[in-house]
């Protein structure tokens, strides 16, 4: 387990560029709302030029080095989820927020 977290942070760390606001998504994280997430979403747009990026964690989750470089670290469920999971409820999250910050009636 250790070994594969090393790995993926180094394969992480080294895709994320240097300036870019990471939110890594690990069952550690703190749980968030919808709507908490479309906030913290809109100030990491306007904290950066380089682009925001979600790092979804192994079945493992993240090494400490990926944690720290991280601006935040969030939760998309207590539950383990598989990537494939994780990746549509990702996607629906972010959807979500950008409805919230647009005024679109899709939230509720």
């Amino acid at each position: 387990a250790d070994a594969q977290r090393v790995e993926e942070a180094g394969r992480a760390l080294k895709a994320v560029g240097r300036d870019s606001y990471l939110f890594v998504l690990d069952e550690r994280g703190k749980s968030v709302s919808s709507e908490h997430l479309a906030k913290l979403y809109a100030e990491a747009c306007d904290k950066t030029s380089d682009g925001v990026v979600f790092a979804i964690g192994g079945p493992y989750g993240w090494h400490d080095d990926v944690r720290s470089r991280a601006q935040q670290t969030i939760s998309l469920s207590p539950l383990v989820l598989n990537h494939q999971v994780a990746r549509i409820v990702t996607l629906e999250a972010l959807y979500r927020s950008w409805t919230i910050l647009n005024g679109e009636p899709y939230h509720h």
